[in-house]
């Protein structure tokens, strides 16, 4: 459960971080256009720290995702396999049980 919630909340801090990089980059076209070089490279850079850590939650979002699959198939392997070891144990307690 831990790691769907953090799938989750890593989603949430992607759509954040995707939502300040527009805002960032809609204020460096603002800048540009007042003429303010200082500004505009100060808030170019920080738009493009925001993307980045954006990039970087998207690609681990995909990591983690991929893993809570294979772990979700694992476990519905290995809970097949204890469904076997039950009936097996049943049927070899049945027949002790019988002789």
């Amino acid at each position: 459960m831990a790691m769907i919630n953090q799938v989750h909340d890593t989603g949430r801090a992607i759509t954040g971080l995707d939502s300040k990089s527009d805002v960032l980059w809609r204020e460096v076209q603002r800048l540009k256009d007042s003429g303010n070089p200082d500004a505009v490279a100060a808030v170019e850079q920080w738009a493009f720290e925001t993307r980045s850590q954006a990039d970087n939650l998207q690609s681990e979002l995909e990591e983690v995702t991929q893993r809570w699959e294979s772990l979700k198939k694992e476990l519905g392997e290995t809970r097949g396999t204890l469904s076997n070891s039950r009936e097996k144990l049943s049927e070899a307690q049945g027949q002790l049980a019988n002789s």
